[in-house]
């Protein structure tokens, strides 16, 4: 059975591969069909052939980076000024840092088949995966992300640029080091410590207490737990969005769902 799934997961990587062969990955990018997980794979996997033409070097920017600092469970970074008090996750697992393609794909679909949308924040967005499906959904959006490490940030904007994608950015520094951005969707995950992810779901409530509607998608225990317990004024509109894994949306306004309780 295992050689099996052995022998299935490589031929879906030869298929991949050879499509993206065929047709050259950048005529390819605006196809949702090529960041669609096959039923019964681990959307890592198709992630994995992805970043070989996306992100060719993003694997070797995190060696470099384990190199020249700490790895996050060696190191005390909210004691330290390196990254501003925030946690950069140096050491951690590729597949563990970069959310699949796959499940950027269920967000957006859901997102779009039920709301219409012109810009977006990423917060700790790492090296943009993001970015690139959005591109395939909703080309028009306004992508913005934010990545506290240099390197992450110059990278992405090197593949960007390489791919020749529009409509978006990524900003090398906190969203609290500028203006706080008005967009119409949010994106946050378990990006930093928890007062990090605090501060700016704090700073979300003041936006919707006077009067901003947005949608917030968050992914990780630590941003959906803040949200259970501290704002119960953003309203549930989906759980587990992709059946896999943890998205949660929710809005400032309660025409769409119930509020959580």
């Amino acid at each position: 059975m295992k050689n099996k799934i052995s022998n299935t997961v490589q031929n879906f990587k030869f298929f991949t591969s050879n499509l993206i062969k065929r047709n050259g990955i950048k005529k390819l990018l605006n196809s949702r069909e090529l960041f669609k997980q096959i039923e019964g794979q681990d959307p890592y996997y198709l992630s994995e052939v992805l970043d070989f033409y996306l992100y060719p070097e993003a694997r070797k920017v995190e060696y470099k980076l384990q190199e020249s600092y700490p790895a996050f469970n060696d190191y005390d970074y909210e004691k330290s000024t390196l990254f501003n008090y925030s946690q950069p996750w140096i050491g951690l697992s590729f597949d563990t840092l970069q959310t699949p393609y796959s499940s950027f794909l269920s967000l957006f679909e859901y997102i779009d088949h039920h709301f219409e949308i012109h810009s977006m924040v990423d917060v700790g967005a790492a090296y943009g995966r993001a970015a690139i499906v959005k591109n395939a959904v909703f080309s028009h959006v306004q992508y913005t992300g934010y990545e506290i490490v240099k390197q992450r940030a110059e990278y992405a904007l090197k593949v960007f640029k390489n791919l020749k994608l529009h409509h978006l950015d990524m900003k090398n520094c906190s969203i609290f080091e500028e203006e706080f951005p008005l967009v119409d969707l949010y994106i946050i995950y378990d990006f930093s410590n928890d007062a990090d992810i605090f501060k700016i779901l704090k700073q979300l409530n003041y936006l919707s207490s006077c009067g901003q509607n947005f949608l917030i998608a968050a992914k990780g225990s630590s941003t959906i737990e803040l949200i259970r317990d501290y704002f119960d004024n953003f309203f549930i509109i989906e759980n587990n969005i992709d059946g896999q894994s943890d998205w949660n949306l929710y809005s400032t306004t309660n025409r769409f769902q119930k509020r959580i309780v």
